[in-house]
């Protein structure tokens, strides 16, 4: 059985391959500059809160250091604290 094309189904054939293949060439591309678009943007967001957490962090985890650095410095000086109120004032 041999297929023929008719004159129709020849023109809609070819107006449907004119109508549909540059919408479907533009919506590729579109959809590959915005992917990567998109995946830039979040990784530069990403970095941002990283960053800004990773300072928060560092800040929450300092507080404690200064207040055991000081703690340090009075358990350590003689004029201060004896020897033998140390654990009472760690204690407190």
């Amino acid at each position: 059985m041999k297929i023929r094309s008719t004159l129709k189904s020849a023109l809609t054939f070819n107006f449907l391959l004119v109508a549909v293949l540059p919408i479907l060439v533009i919506g590729f591309v579109t959809l590959q500059v915005l992917t990567k678009q998109m995946t830039q943007e979040i990784a530069n967001k990403n970095f941002v809160l990283a960053k800004s957490l990773a300072g928060e962090v560092e800040r929450f985890f300092n507080e404690p250091m200064h207040l055991l650095e000081r703690i340090k410095e009075v358990a350590e000086g003689k004029s201060v604290i004896q020897r033998e109120q140390i654990n009472k004032f760690l204690e407190a």
